[in-house]
């Protein structure tokens, strides 16, 4: 079987029903006449984009879809700014670090985002479950990204530090 077809397979499992574990996952693929071990299903799910809340596993595309305003509601352009905007609690600084907080569970949706399209001047990030450190590059870009961060979350009526590099989210 193709991985595309498995990648199929999979979705539509996690769209008919809450999957909690791997175990559970290979089972119901099994059922479906699947053979894949741990380590393919793991693969795949990473590859697809999978990640693990309260509710089980979830697709980050479908997760978007549900839980983000539309681009038109949310007057936002990028899938960044709409998932800070509807998942972002707190954005609080640590030196050149950006702790956010979420609801528990939706700190990886938030953290993909930041890796897939990160702004300037972030080197990375770190997700539990409901905490996301952004590592900036210098205070300097933690403090212009945390006004913006803020600003995207409705957390601040106005950013309040003027953009030195044009650079957004």
């Amino acid at each position: 079987m193709s991985r595309e077809r498995r990648h199929q397979i999979i979705a539509q499992l996690l769209e008919a029903q809450e999957v909690q574990s791997q175990d559970v996952l290979r089972t119901l693929l099994a059922e479906q006449g699947v053979e894949t071990t741990q380590a393919t299903v793991s693969r795949d799910l990473r590859e697809m984009g999978v990640i693990k809340g309260p509710a089980g596993y979830t697709i980050i595309n479908q997760w978007n879809a549900a839980n983000a305003l539309s681009l038109t509601e949310s007057g936002l352009r990028s899938p960044l700014e709409r998932v800070l905007e509807s998942s972002i609690l707190s954005a609080q600084p640590a030196g050149t670090l950006i702790v956010l907080k979420t609801a528990p569970g939706h700190a990886q949706v938030v953290a993909v985002e930041f890796d897939r399209h990160p702004p300037e001047g972030v080197a990375g990030t770190v997700a539990g479950d409901d905490t996301i450190f952004v590592a900036c590059l210098n205070q300097a870009a933690a403090a212009e990204l945390l006004d913006t961060v803020r600003y995207a979350a409705g957390l601040a009526s106005s950013p309040s530090v003027p953009s030195t590099n044009g650079s957004h989210l």
